[in-house]
């Protein structure tokens, strides 16, 4: 699992666990999914480990030293070795917070001896919502074993949310303070971004003060390892920054750029947003990331027209006019600046992106009910 998906499960992790008859072995995709699994799980996971190999004798070996009753999937992750070793020892899988991407679904319902591999008859599918149960429907998965029980990631918004006196103090940490007397300004949020995306969002922000409203920017990358290329990218520039990981930074107190080049804080962080780009979603970029962590906390949106790996979420968050697609750089800029300008779009904007995630909530208690009937058909040895 990815640290977006551990970060998802940690409600369902948490119910499970107070199970006493059940035992909780975790492993992760990720050098980083594996730190954030064992700092956040560790004090209740019987184990924490990195995800063995779908490779025969890896599988194979993990199988024999583990003996699930039971096999959680999460998102999108199928391994075809993995479902054979669970198929051969009669325990039963599924995937919860299912989700197909468009080019996933495309390439699944072209090859249908690849498609029996990844979605076999036995695969128990708990899609995310009512389009990708219909999804996963169309490439095979069992009408029997197949029910939509809604994105985990809701539920765990609700447990994040900052009060004010938490977002100021963010704030002050960022540099971002504003003085006595003075209105606080307004922070624009780099979500999740990819290359290209970044500068895009820097050249906005020269070109934007001093004529426009005051506005702060936090760039959060998608992968943090990509602070240094941000710190270069900023060198080059005449606006003052600071660097979360290190704290350094050039231009003197007042920040108007913050690099937010940490792992596992998305959710906590963007609470302090008054507008959010969503990245990898402007070309050539494409797929898209998760909007969830800022629309869930009733931040308006901002997302380019790729958007594929969560095609009907930002559907939706465009259907409720929480959120706002945009064609291109010159169209991005246009939508930020007016939601900057105009108050009332914002505060309208936040409250459908509220009500959008209100209604969307409850997915843990079905996910776990639905576990739990597994494990009763299965029993726990």
């Amino acid at each position: 699992m990815s640290v977006g998906e551990l970060l998802a499960l940690s409600l369902l992790l948490r119910r499970l666990a107070q199970d006493e008859n059940i035992e909780i072995v975790l492993s992760t995709t990720t050098s980083t999914g594996y730190r954030v699994a064992r700092d956040r799980y560790g004090d209740f996971a019987l184990a924490v480990g990195p995800f063995p190999l779908d490779f025969l004798p890896c599988s194979r070996r993990a199988w024999n030293r583990i003996r699930p009753d039971l096999a959680v999937l999460v998102d999108s992750e199928l391994w075809p070795e993995h479902l054979r070793q669970a198929r051969n020892r009669g325990v039963p899988v599924v995937i919860v917070n299912a989700r197909i991407s468009d080019r996933s679904f495309r390439r699944l319902r072209k090859a249908a001896c690849f498609r029996k591999l990844l979605v076999p008859p036995e695969l128990h599918v708990l899609a995310s919502s009512p389009q990708d149960t219909n999804k996963w429907r169309q490439v095979g998965a069992s009408p029997n074993r197949l029910g939509t029980t809604g994105n985990l990631k809701f539920d765990y918004q609700a447990e994040l949310l900052l009060d004010e006196k938490g977002k100021e103090d963010l704030l002050a940490e960022f540099g971002f303070s504003s003085p006595p007397n003075e209105p606080r300004p307004l922070v624009l949020f780099g979500a999740s971004t990819w290359p290209g995306e970044e500068e895009i969002l820097v050249r906005f922000m020269e070109d934007n003060e001093p004529e426009g409203p005051p506005i702060r920017l936090v760039l959060a990358p998608r992968h943090a390892e990509r602070g240094d290329e941000l710190v270069r990218l900023m060198r080059n520039r005449s606006l003052p920054w600071r660097q979360r990981s290190t704290g350094d930074g050039e231009g003197g107190d007042e920040v108007r750029v913050y690099l937010a080049d940490t792992t596992g804080e998305l959710s906590r962080l963007v609470q302090t947003a008054d507008i959010a780009f969503i990245g990898k979603t402007l070309p050539p970029n494409q797929g898209g990331q998760n909007p969830v962590e800022a629309a869930s906390c009733g931040i308006p949106v901002v997302f380019g027209p790729n958007t594929q790996n969560f095609s009907e979420m930002s559907r939706s968050l465009e259907e409720t006019e929480a959120g706002l697609r945009v064609r291109d750089e010159e169209a991005l800029r246009r939508a930020l600046d007016g939601l900057l300008r105009d108050d009332a779009k914002r505060t309208a904007m936040g409250q459908a992106a509220r009500r959008w995630k209100k209604d969307l909530e409850g997915a843990t208690e079905k996910t776990y009910a639905k576990l739990l009937q597994l494990l009763g058909d299965h029993p726990v040895s």
